[in-house]
């Protein structure tokens, strides 16, 4: 059989601190967006979608890439979940 690879890619931005009005808040967010892509044996994309827009939260900088982590990877699974039929179109096609 041949051989398949999933790559998940992350992409975050520096952990900022919520200030409202210039008080300072125990709140971080980061912003992140990632892309899941299926690559066959010889190097070629067989199917790939971007997943952006998503907001890391927590009550630490670690805590919020944390967070967005989490919500990439869910946001990944929930992606090839919807495209279920186009990626078993990719891995059928001769």
């Amino acid at each position: 059989g041949a051989a398949w690879f999933v790559f998940l890619r992350i992409e975050a931005s520096e952990p900022r601190q919520m200030v409202v009005s210039g008080k300072v808040y125990n709140i971080w967010t980061v912003d992140a967006k990632a892309s899941v892509r299926l690559v066959r044996e010889d190097g070629t994309a067989a199917w790939s979608k971007p997943v952006d827009g998503i907001r890391g939260q927590g009550g630490t900088a670690e805590l919020s890439l944390e967070n967005a982590f989490l919500l990439a990877r869910e946001a990944a699974a929930a992606a090839m979940d919807s495209d279920r039929a186009a990626i078993l179109a990719a891995v059928t096609a001769p």
